[in-house]
């Protein structure tokens, strides 16, 4: 699973510069940290795809990681070696690649579990350092939900909801089950979801209705009619008998952008037999919205009613974070909520032989 861990990595990578110039040898912790500071200044540009996005995370680990190695050896004790074990943990977890397990996730793991048990640390630090640990754990549960699993992850983050002090870690944890037993397609997954719709905090009984109302349009042919951006009516039962994408993304969201290429190629391969994009944006901006298709020759219907993640019918389908791919199969149900990279071709020959 990467919703969770890999959340907090996107953003990381997102403000560190690839310009960055080497460290000089830093005199006091102050003028250590304040190099750091420097390497996590915005990039000139932001990637605007997998291989641009690669490059960026491989020179995040070869500036950043030294340096904040260094500093949690110098200056051990200093209140800012919490941080910067936290940010080691997080930089170890990008050398395995596409989630999968190697050294760095151990070392984060060592990292997050020394930070936990280390009394001198602030409270706040060993919060997060839980948090991270139960994001780490949560990972391969998601991949693969099993009764066992969540059953073992829902013990952890019972004890931790139990334990912390901390509002804001409480509702993470719990949006954590939230998204974990989202993933399972079980009868007792929806009795969670039901208790937690209930929940005395408004953000995660909202978030958990929105996930039971996405399971329950899985049961049946998705229905959606609206007045595109271009003043077209588009009516997706007019289009059974394709196969469709419903693609909700937005101008400012990095991976949609990453997407984009791929999404392009794929489009132009399949169309003339049969498969349809539509488009849901998350924007505000019409103006910023319409340049973008414009610049980039988006020729498919595009929804928008600026109302960002207020969208109106990516808020009816639960969406809580974006790309969000749909693709729908001929007779106009979800066959896929993760049609994306190179699995989008995949799905769509595949979809489009039936």
């Amino acid at each position: 699973m990467k919703l969770l861990l890999l959340t907090s990595l996107l953003a990381v990578a997102f403000t560190v510069t690839a310009a960055a110039q080497d460290l000089k040898e830093p005199k006091s912790a102050d003028e250590l940290w304040a190099q750091i500071e420097k390497l996590q200044e915005p990039p000139a540009t932001r990637p605007e795809s997998r291989e641009e996005m690669e490059k960026v995370y491989n020179e995040i680990i070869a500036k950043l990681e030294p340096a904040l190695a260094h500093f949690v050896k110098t200056y051990p004790a200093e209140t800012r070696s919490w941080p910067a074990r936290m940010m080691l943990a997080k930089l170890a977890l990008m050398r395995d690649k596409d989630g999968k397990a190697g050294t760095g996730r151990t070392e984060a793991e060592k990292l997050l579990q020394e930070i936990v048990a280390a009394k001198a640390a602030p409270a706040e630090a060993r919060t997060e350092a839980r948090v991270g640990l139960l994001q780490l754990h949560a990972e391969p549960v998601a991949e693969t939900p099993t009764k066992e699993g969540l059953e073992k992850l829902d013990k952890e983050i019972a004890e931790f909801v139990k334990e912390t002090a901390d509002e804001r870690a409480e509702v993470y944890a719990k949006s954590m089950r939230v998204q974990l037993y989202s993933r399972w397609k079980d009868p007792q997954a929806d009795k969670v979801l039901k208790e937690l719709a209930a929940d005395k905090n408004a953000d995660i009984a909202k978030m958990a209705q929105q996930h039971l109302t996405k399971r329950e349009l899985a049961s049946k042919p998705v229905e959606l009619k609206f007045t595109g951006i271009d003043g077209k009516e588009v009516d997706v039962a007019k289009l059974r008998g394709k196969v469709v994408l419903v693609d909700f993304w937005a101008t400012w969201c990095g991976p949609c952008r990453a997407e984009l290429p791929n999404l392009l190629a794929t489009y132009k391969k399949y169309h003339d037999k049969g498969f349809e994009v539509i488009g849901i944006s998350l924007d505000e901006d019409k103006d910023a919205l319409l340049e973008y298709i414009k610049k980039n020759e988006l020729t498919w219907p595009q929804y928008f009613d600026g109302k960002g993640w207020e969208n109106e019918i990516s808020t009816r389908f639960g969406i809580t974070g974006i790309p969000a791919m749909w693709l729908l199969d001929k007779k106009g149900f979800v066959r896929s909520e993760e049609a994306r990279g190179a699995k989008l071709g995949e799905l769509v020959e595949k979809l489009l032989a039936e």
